[in-house]
């Protein structure tokens, strides 16, 4: 994502641009999926409601590329990557659930 910021800080478009970043399409079990293939066991507890939510199931990405060649993370390396962060953060002490209101 900051990698993404500093592209577009540098480009020079004229006018006003809005660009939705690219990525994959996730439902609630797949996301469940990603987290047990990077915590196995965790799906035992994690649960949803297997609800539609109100959003389009397609994206328009057009004129992104203008931004230059715009690095995507895979949404399971994604996942693996923050998993790993929590884990490092929680064996130095530095995270603290009463901290973010847990």
């Amino acid at each position: 994502m900051a990698h993404t910021l500093i592209l577009a800080s540098r480009t020079n478009p004229s006018g006003a641009h809005v660009f939705n970043l690219p990525g994959a399409a996730i439902d609630q079990a797949g996301l469940i999926e990603a987290i047990e293939s990077a915590i196995p066991g965790s799906s035992d507890l994690l649960s949803f409601a297997p609800v539609s939510l109100p959003f389009p199931s397609e994206i328009d990405h057009d004129g992104f590329e203008s931004l230059g060649e715009v690095p995507l993370t895979p949404f399971a390396q994604g996942i693996g990557a923050t998993v790993s962060i929590l884990r490092s953060l929680a064996d130095s002490g530095r995270l603290d659930p009463a901290e973010h209101g847990l």
